[in-house]
């Protein structure tokens, strides 16, 4: 099992820069990207129909912190 700072570490390096973390029913609990120039931003949940979502930027640090309790919560 992968560490939370290694799952941030790896959105850095991978192709697409994305990390979406599902819960048991198929459920989007945590949608997390980075980009070079921008860095981190996340969402939290789905909605249904998928409009208007809003993205949050966070630093390093807090992306890793969230990414650490959705693990938690699955």
């Amino acid at each position: 099992m992968k560490t939370a700072r290694e799952i941030v570490e790896k959105i850095k390096t991978s192709k697409n820069h994305v990390f979406t973390k599902r819960g048991p029913t198929g459920t989007k609990l945590l949608t997390l990207s980075w980009q070079p120039q921008k860095g981190f931003r996340y969402f939290k949940g789905s909605r249904s129909g998928g409009g208007g979502i809003k993205h949050q930027r966070c630093t390093e640090a807090e992306a890793i912190e969230l990414v650490a309790k959705t693990e938690a919560t699955n």
